[in-house]
């Protein structure tokens, strides 16, 4: 669920950094809150948008609010600076 994904990612920063994969690729995630309240409408992993100036992804029951990530071999970025880099993908976004 979220709240168990919001504590994975900040008991594994500054290390050894919680994981997953975005098309196939390493995203590091750095730093992450989990929304009040908030109920899952899609499936786990799928990103719904900016809320707050942070990535809201889905978990298994409500929803992982992501504020800083990093892509491998790049800087750790804000959650805002990672999706405007992401506004030409054609596949949505979905971490596994």
């Amino acid at each position: 669920d979220a709240a168990r994904i919001d504590r994975v990612i900040r008991a594994f920063n500054p290390w050894p950094v919680a994981e997953t994969t975005l098309h196939g690729e390493p995203v590091k995630l750095w730093r992450s809150r989990c929304a009040a309240g908030a109920v899952a409408t899609a499936p786990p992993g799928t990103v719904l948008g900016l809320e707050d100036d942070a990535l809201a992804v889905c978990g298994g029951s409500g929803v992982v609010q992501v504020l800083e990530l990093q892509r491998a071999g790049r800087n750790c970025v804000s959650a805002r600076e990672f999706l405007n880099a992401e506004r030409g993908a054609a596949a949505p976004l979905v971490f596994r």
